[in-house]
Order: structure tokens, then sequence, then C-alpha cells
């Protein structure tokens, strides 16, 4: 493929892509075409256009940006997933292990990359939530409702979406999914509202994670959790259209 990424960057750096779900219907057909058959079947289940289409989309972009940085066809790609559903796929000739991570929100979607460490990453559409403290209640621990409890109230929003977005990164991370609770993560906050790790019930070496949050959108809150040793992160925004005839084109923020 003439615009293989270089992934041997991914050594050093983490990069995180943006896309827009909401495409012309023959995008949405080209991408269809490059899902395996149970991807499709998968898709072929929902049962309103709009979320059939945006999940089509988010399915499709891993599968090209995957393809472009190890030189597969999109469709040459195999899953394989943890006991949890976490996919991953086989290591290159080298034995180094690509490493990503994807989540959609409403109409954006995002993506992480890297190489041989761990790295998850959440999306979350920043909207009124009628019941936030019942939420909090549920999954904040109890370090995390002490502190929150003390935010004036046009703080507790933004905040409330970087906390969540943070565990459900830290979880894609690890691999767990539903069966980690996140009040088992607590997260803290220094006074510019960047939020770090402070403590993880049952994972004494939580300081190896380094958690990032920052906005694709103005109405979203994106965060992810990578290994914490040195790294540079690129962060870039691309067009589905384009990247699926092989012409990436990509502004770097």
């Amino acid at each position: 493929m003439k615009n293989t990424l270089n992934a041997n960057q991914l050594e050093n750096e983490i990069h995180i892509w943006s896309a827009i779900l909401d495409q012309p219907e023959a995008i949405v057909d080209s991408y269809y075409s490059i899902l395996s058959d149970s991807e499709q079947k998968k898709v072929d289940k929902y049962k309103f256009e709009l979320l059939r289409n945006r999940q089509i989309i988010s399915m499709g972009l891993l599968r090209v940006l995957i393809a472009n940085y190890r030189n597969f066809r999109p469709n040459e790609i195999n899953f394989y997933y943890n006991e949890f559903g976490k996919p991953f796929i086989s290591p290159d000739s080298d034995g180094n292990n690509l490493s990503f991570n994807s989540s959609h929100s409403n109409n954006i979607a995002v993506f992480v990359f890297s190489r041989n460490r761990e790295v998850g990453i959440d999306v979350e559409k920043v909207k009124e939530m009628k019941d936030m403290e019942g939420v909090v209640d549920l999954c904040f621990s109890e370090s995390e409702k002490k502190w929150f409890s003390k935010l004036s109230s046009d703080k507790k929003e933004e905040i409330f979406y970087k906390v969540w977005a943070g565990k459900e990164a830290y979880i894609k991370a690890i691999g767990k999914g539903l069966s980690f609770s996140p009040n088992r993560i607590s997260l803290d906050r220094r006074n510019d509202d960047e939020l770090f790790i402070k403590e993880i019930n049952g994972d004494e070496g939580f300081s190896r994670w380094k958690l990032i949050t920052f906005k694709p959108h103005p109405d979203f809150i994106s965060c992810i959790v990578v290994g914490n040793d040195s790294f540079t992160i690129k962060h870039f925004s691309l067009d589905p259209q384009f990247i699926f005839n092989n012409d990436i084109q990509f502004s770097e923020r």
C-alpha cells in the first residue's frame, strides 16, 4: 500500500486518530464490504440504520488503519479475542505487537495505536445526565466521591465525564471488560483539572499507567490509558472517504 503508516514510529510514539462516523451511503457500503462475515452479521442485527452505519464505519476504519500500519489488505486482518472480548492481532515477523484500541460515541470515533505496550481509549459525548449522582454513588470510589462532592456545579459535568472516560480507558487497557468494577479505580485531580490514577484496588503496579484526557471535538471528552514510560503523542484527524482509497489525508493536531 502506497501510504503504509510507519509502525516503527510506534516504538516511541502513541498515535491517536479521530473520525466523523456519519458518511454517505456509498462510503458505508465500501466499508461494509471489507468486514468479516461475523462482523457483517453483527451489524446486520442493528434495528436503526444510523447506528448500523456508524458501527460499520468504526469497524471498517479500524481495519484500514491496522492494514496500513501492518501493510495488509483490510479484509485480510484476522482478529483474535481474549476471554473478556478485547481484540488483538498476531505479532509481526519480528515478534512486535501492534497494540490498538477504539471507542465511539454518537458520531465520533477515536482510535489509539502503539507498539509493544497495552493501550486503552474511551470517548464520551458530554450531555446532561439526570442521574449523575446515582452513577457517582455506584461507580466512583470513596475517595473520588469525597473530592467530587466538593466541586462547584459548573465543574461537575465535565469532570464526571473525564473520570468516566478514564475508568473505561483503564479497563480497556487491561482487557478485563465488565469483569472489572469501575469503583476499584480511584482517580484524582490536580488544580488544572488534569486527572491521574491515584490507586487501583487489585493492581499494585498501577503507577505504571499514564492517563491523558483530551477533546477530539468540543462536545466530547476522550481519555487514553497507556503504560507509563517515555513516549510522544501524535493526534490525527481523518476523513474515512480518503483513507479507504489509500489517499491518507490527515491533519496533525
